[in-house]
């Protein structure tokens, strides 16, 4: 990937610095159930996305994060009157690196076929205070499905960014948001296979390295059946997460993963998260100092923001 003309610093070794990770559900709002998930609704109108736009920034900017990563972005899609939700965000919080990667680019979705999605364009962005040397989009396996849902499906990614640091070898930032609704047809643990190799990689990077998003499973250990029709969702004997949460330090500490304190996402017609689909993973060369999940962040989305305090390891 070409990267965009920028400033910004370096990352100072052994010097605190703030990441938030979130899945803004394209800024949709949480005023309408969406079809995805059981409702009618397919598209927004302007003064929804502007509103959820202008929430969301001043959230991000209540923060102050050095590193910003984003899913669901939507690029002139129609369901949000084509507004470019990435330069929208990337003005409001004033980092001065703006990257962005799609995943759901489609000239024209004919479905659902009473109320056409049209053009769709989303993406993962990133935005970051430090200076990146270098970008790279990697495509992960798709869902088995038929070649027509394919051809206007989802294709899920990891957008890979190196943030220079003030010696040694940079910081390699990975950004994802793997696939719901694969009914436990294999190709969530393949997709996570791809990230464990994506961090076995970049371990041999003097451990500097950090990998968050929505990954779209609970964690080890949590019940499905808890969540009453959703469980449908969550059909393997061991959730797909384990093979990163056996080979990679997270965000929380091993006492408390799986805590209710980690839900981030929340059903329709509840204010309260009630699992965890947004994680945090960090090489060997990277400390947590602090992790926390913003409820306020339900008021513009589904998913809670993950704010997380790091810093790299001298050495």
């Amino acid at each position: 990937m070409a990267l965009p003309s920028q400033e910004g610093r370096r990352i100072a070794l052994g010097h605190r610095f703030r990441m938030l990770c979130w899945n803004i559900q394209y800024c949709g709002g949480r005023g309408r159930r969406f079809f995805y998930d059981g409702g009618a609704d397919v598209r927004v109108d302007r003064v929804e996305v502007e509103e959820a736009l202008a929430g969301v920034g001043a959230l991000i900017r209540a923060w102050s994060p050095d590193l910003v990563l984003l899913q669901e972005v939507d690029r002139s899609a129609d369901r949000t009157v084509r507004i470019d939700q990435h330069e929208a965000l990337a003005r409001a919080v004033g980092l001065p690196l703006a990257l962005s990667a799609p995943y759901h680019r489609v000239n024209w979705v004919p479905f659902p076929f009473d109320a056409q999605l049209g053009r769709v364009d989303m993406h993962l962005s990133v935005l970051s205070a430090f200076q990146a040397t270098r970008a790279a989009r990697w495509n992960l396996p798709l869902l088995r499905e038929t070649w027509l849902r394919r051809r206007f499906n989802l294709r899920r990614i990891l957008l890979e960014v190196d943030l220079a640091t003030e010696s040694g070898a940079p910081l390699r930032v990975f950004n994802t948001h793997l696939s719901a609704f694969s009914y436990g047809d294999g190709s969530l643990g393949q997709q996570i296979a791809r990230c464990v190799s994506a961090g076995d990689a970049a371990e041999r990077n003097q451990g500097r390295w950090a990998m968050a998003g929505d990954f779209n499973t609970l964690p080890p250990g949590d019940r499905p059946s808890r969540l009453g029709a959703d469980a449908a969702l969550y059909p393997e004997a061991e959730s797909p997460i384990r093979a990163l949460t056996d080979r990679f330090a997270t965000a929380e500490t091993p006492e408390t993963l799986g805590d209710h304190r980690w839900r981030s996402w929340i059903p329709w017609g509840s204010n309260q998260p009630d699992r965890q689909l947004d994680w945090m993973f960090r090489g060997s060369g990277i400390q947590v100092l602090e992790h926390r999940v913003d409820p306020a962040g339900g008021r513009w989305s589904d998913h809670l923001p993950l704010i997380t305090d790091l810093l790299v390891t001298p050495g």
